[in-house]
């Protein structure tokens, strides 16, 4: 079971299901939630659309809701193995993002993982983004994350994609 937070048009999903050949006829199911309804119906058509062609036998459920609400009241679809999180964190106070992360936390099984996304304050397009596209976000050094997550769990690990933009705590139960 793998749970997708803020998952937006479920880009890495689609790819999944067009490259993979041979696609395992795996027990998968996968939960997108995003609060932009309109999002999350284009990832469910589209999603929907490439599953008739490939028949890879996953399931897929799509919800409609709040991070506000996740936050407030956790999150009600039982227990997951993997769960992530790309552009959301971004927006997060520090106690904020600890409290998200908590109620991701909570609905982990044992070993699973939850990945966290997080635009690095090595980000060399922080001007581009802030003066010409009024995209202000909080920018977090690895060491920031470890201060975040660590109240959630001790098994935290950081890691960066190649070119350094983003980094990505990894919390294991």
């Amino acid at each position: 079971r793998v749970l997708s937070i803020a998952s937006g048009p479920a880009m890495e999903v689609q790819l999944l299901l067009k490259n993979l050949s041979n696609l395992p006829h795996k027990n998968v199911e996968f939960y997108f939630i995003d609060q932009d309804e309109e999002s999350l119906k284009h990832a469910q058509r589209q999603i929907q659309s490439l599953e008739r062609s490939v028949k890879s036998g996953f399931k897929f459920h799509f919800h409609n809701l709040a991070i506000k609400n996740i936050i407030s009241k956790g999150i009600p679809f039982g227990q997951f193995d993997f769960i992530y999180s790309a552009g959301l964190f971004d927006y997060f106070s520090d106690p904020v993002a600890t409290s998200a992360a908590q109620r991701f936390y909570d609905v982990l099984k044992p070993n699973g993982k939850i990945c966290i996304g997080n635009f690095s304050t090595k980000n060399p397009c922080v001007p581009l983004m802030e003066i010409f596209l009024d995209w202000h976000l909080i920018y977090r050094s690895p060491e920031d994350l470890i201060r975040i997550f660590n109240p959630v769990t001790q098994k935290l690990d950081v890691e960066e994609e190649p070119l350094g933009i983003n980094i990505f705590a990894i919390l294991s139960r």
